[in-house]
């Protein structure tokens, strides 16, 4: 318990405001959603089965793309709100360790404004796309039954970040059966991850992982301050350095 401890007492201010709003927003929107009722309404006797989004209270909390105009401070909570436990266990047992290391390591307003990048920019961006396809498609499900929102472009964003940082760094799992270099982290992550959120029927959530993945590394590429040094534009930091060779 002590060991755990201090551990926790190493977690900078940043880290730990995060950490708990996610927490507080992730409890809140759950509860929410379980007092609502059943927004998918099946069909009657004549018509199709439809979704009432005012059913859903968790539209308090996650971001609709229909009810930006309503619920604008969705665009802040969204990237906060984790709207299951496994979701938010997983999240916040990556979130806090990963953070603590890049909090200490970049500097208290270095990270924070890493962290505006990667969670704002990757949702307005989901959120546009969506709108798009509503406009191309004329299908209300678009803005009203799709929902972004969790930690996904953040997370993302970390694994870049250590490939940049310590791309010889090897993270070892299950008691050292599995090596990982953090070169290769972001790969596998994009490699793994979306057929797993796919088949869950996540879609939202693969499109915020992959907007993620790549915004942050443009962040991180061409405008990051590293004292005064803007970006990195090193071979080893490159797009292409993501994929195998062959590809």
């Amino acid at each position: 318990m002590s060991s755990l401890l201090s551990h926790l007492g190493q977690v900078g201010p940043v880290t730990k405001t995060v950490a708990s709003s996610v927490f507080a927003l992730s409890v809140l929107g759950m509860l929410l959603r379980f007092q609502s009722p059943n927004p998918e309404q099946p069909a009657g006797d004549e018509g199709e089965p439809y979704y009432n989004v005012y059913w859903d209270l968790a539209r308090f909390l996650v971001l609709k793309p229909g009810m930006i105009m309503s619920y604008p401070w969705t665009l802040l909570t969204a990237g906060l709100t984790e709207t299951d436990p496994l979701s938010l266990i997983c999240a916040l047992a990556v979130f806090i360790p990963c953070g603590a290391f890049l909090e200490r390591h970049w500097g208290v307003k270095q990270y924070a404004m890493f962290l505006a990048v990667a969670m704002l920019i990757p949702i307005l961006s989901t959120m546009l796309l969506f709108i798009l396809l509503f406009a191309l498609q004329s299908d209300l499900l678009y803005l009203y039954k799709v929902q972004i929102n969790g930690l996904a472009s953040v997370l993302i964003g970390f694994a870049v970040a250590f490939k940049q940082i310590s791309p010889d760094h090897i993270v070892k799992l299950y008691r050292g059966r599995i090596s990982i270099r953090c070169s290769e982290l972001p790969g596998i992550i994009m490699f793994v991850v979306p057929p797993i959120l796919t088949l869950a029927k996540r879609f939202p959530i693969v499109v915020l992982l992959h907007l993620g993945f790549f915004e942050c590394w443009m962040y991180l590429r061409f405008f990051k301050y590293d004292g005064n040094v803007r970006g990195d534009l090193s071979e080893t930091f490159s797009f292409s350095s993501f994929f195998p060779e062959k590809v």
